[in-house]
């Protein structure tokens, strides 16, 4: 029966593998597009927003201003009229007489209690208003916009950062092309 199957040549020679090159070669650009839109969106893209959010809260801030002071100025002249009370004139003094008098100072500890007078001044019902206004857009501003360090700080990204990124892309690409090499030697 062996006689029967006769070899007629050599082994067929292996064929260069051309889809996992063309792979290989996709991966690695793929990897380097997706790098350089990381740099196109940290050096570009993202002081862009920064600005103009910026500028969004500072137009924001001087409208907030623009419209207290127009309620202050529509308040004012309520609160400026002139008041019936009669004021006080002043009554001529004598200068005091100079006299020589001897002044012993001695310093002592004396607690002194200092007791704050508090006058409320009346306010008038625009100004009352104004000021519940502008309390209300102080609240609203404040609770619209989250501090920046309130985000959290998870993920590859954070821990590792860009360079980590590349380095690990880098490996893996090395790791390819290696596989790739040592299994076309060891079928030779």
């Amino acid at each position: 029966m062996a006689e029967d199957f006769e070899v007629e040549g050599a082994m067929p020679e292996e064929s260069s593998n051309r889809t996992f090159i063309i792979a290989a070669v996709g991966l690695g650009a793929l990897i380097l597009l997706s790098t350089a839109c990381v740099f196109l969106y940290a050096l570009v893209l993202a002081p862009r927003q920064r600005a103009s959010r910026d500028a969004q809260q500072t137009s924001v801030a001087l409208q907030n201003i623009q419209s207290a002071q127009t309620m202050t100025q529509q308040a004012q002249p309520a609160t400026a009229a002139p008041s019936a009370t009669p004021t006080r004139t002043a009554t001529p003094t004598l200068p005091p007489t100079a006299t020589s008098t001897e002044v012993v100072v001695i310093a002592t500890a004396t607690n002194t209690v200092i007791v704050p007078t508090s006058t409320t001044p009346t306010l008038s019902s625009l100004t009352a208003t104004a000021a519940a206004q502008q309390t209300a857009a102080a609240a609203i501003t404040r609770t619209a916009t989250p501090p920046a360090t309130a985000l959290p700080a998870t993920g590859f990204g954070d821990q590792a950062g860009l360079p980590g990124l590349a380095l690990a892309g880098s490996a893996l690409i090395i790791v390819i092309l290696l596989a790739r090499r040592l299994r076309s030697t060891s079928t030779r």
